[in-house]
């Protein structure tokens, strides 16, 4: 499984043909290197939440990433699978493709590009722009719109992959 889903609700609907798409499309090398981050999904209902696990899911070693999605915005992209799997790989690609140089746009164009990479930047393109024209918030319109013109034009892909 590349990405564990922690906490309550019924992700398994959604989850399932989401890792069915992500293993079909996404290379072999970039699959391998996501389920060595160990990467576990956890919603939460904004603006605030809480999680609650039964147990212990994650690693003993200690070593994972979580990636925290609104179950709203998830349970919006459900029948956009495409969509979905491109927002999860550019969260992932902030851990796995980060820029050398920290800055919020090097961050979104190499997590972008990982997402692109991975061939998933038509359908980071449509959400991007779906986000842009709805003004949702968190997005800046600016570095929005620098955001789709780089997937659009095809720029040069900014690449810094970390080693597994």
């Amino acid at each position: 499984m590349l990405i564990t889903c922690v906490g309550g609700g019924n992700h398994g609907q959604i989850l399932a043909p989401l890792e069915e798409l992500l293993v079909a499309r996404v290379p072999e090398c970039e699959r391998q290197r996501i389920e060595n981050q160990k990467f576990y999904l956890v919603t939460v209902v904004a603006p605030s939440s809480t999680a609650s696990f039964r147990g212990n899911p994650f690693p003993a070693d200690g070593r994972f990433q979580v990636l925290i999605i609104e179950w709203k915005f998830l349970f919006q992209l459900r029948a956009e699978l495409e969509q979905l799997a491109a927002v999860l790989l550019h969260e992932i690609g902030h851990t796995l493709n980060p820029p050398p140089i920290r800055n919020v746009t090097e961050a979104e164009h190499h997590a972008d590009d990982y997402a692109r990479y991975c061939s998933f930047g038509s359908a980071l393109r449509q959400n991007l722009t779906r986000c842009l024209q709805s003004k949702m918030d968190g997005f800046d319109q600016t570095l929005t719109q620098e955001r789709i013109r780089r997937i659009e034009a095809n720029d040069q892909l900014k690449l810094n992959l970390i080693a597994p």
